[in-house]
């Protein structure tokens, strides 16, 4: 079984990831041969908000797994090559 605290942990350091890769598509680009999409749900974090990169066109948010899945908006479309 895991607990909630371990889930908690677990969306910290994927928040932490995320903003790193968010920083390094913004410095070199999108390396994919595909579109990336910044997407934006504003409930991460205890309403702080957070971000994260994803390939669907559909928000499929992994913060809060099944019960919020679609919960968030894509913000931005990240082409190949291209910076946010």
């Amino acid at each position: 079984l895991v607990s909630a605290s371990d889930f908690e942990g677990a969306r910290q350091a994927f928040e932490e990831v995320s903003t790193i890769v968010l920083d390094l598509l913004k410095e070199r680009g999108n390396p994919l041969a595909v579109p990336l999409r910044s997407t934006y749900c504003p409930m991460v974090g205890g309403d702080r908000g957070g971000s994260w990169l994803q390939t669907s066109e559909e928000v499929d948010n992994p913060y809060f797994g099944a019960m919020m899945r679609t919960c968030g908006e894509v913000r931005t479309t990240i082409a190949p090559g291209a910076r946010p």
